[in-house]
């Protein structure tokens, strides 16, 4: 079998291309016209005398003292905008009710919950009056605190 010392054409091609290629043009962006907007002109005060202030003009008001700065290190968390629930004061026992009779046994929200079987941070919601219990959890925990 004769040996070819010859490279065949694409064999070539591959050898004499540059890698990588260059990135394709998406936009002539060098191409693109110059835009020269006009800048507006200025405006001119209406014609006429000023309005006089009225002469028994009220003194102005002093302006509020700015809030203490918080202690350093500490941030300042905004009140809290969660609405209140609004069936939440038609409800048999209120928030309130619940959390009284926790505190009177010296439960946590979280040994409440557990005992109920709901999150802590519900019970926390509903002491709050921003959720209402389902009927068979408000049963649950009249139950386990006895009201």
């Amino acid at each position: 079998m004769p040996e070819n010392d010859s490279m065949n054409p694409s064999q070539s091609d591959a050898i004499t291309k540059v890698w990588p290629p260059e990135p394709l043009k998406v936009w002539p962006y060098n191409q693109l016209p110059k835009i020269d907007f006009p800048t507006p002109a200025p405006r001119v005060a209406a014609a006429g005398p000023a309005p006089a202030a009225p002469a028994s003009a009220p003194a102005p008001a002093p302006a509020p003292a700015p809030a203490p700065a918080p202690a350093p290190g500490r941030d300042v968390l905004p009140p809290a905008t969660v609405p209140y629930h609004p069936r939440a004061a038609a409800q048999a026992v209120t928030g309130d009710q619940i959390r009284e009779a926790r505190k009177r046994l010296g439960w946590t929200q979280a040994e409440l919950a557990k005992k109920v079987g709901l999150s802590r941070p519900f019970i926390a919601l509903v002491e709050q009056g921003r959720r209402i219990l389902a009927p068979q959890d408000l049963d649950r925990v009249r139950q386990e605190l006895g009201i």
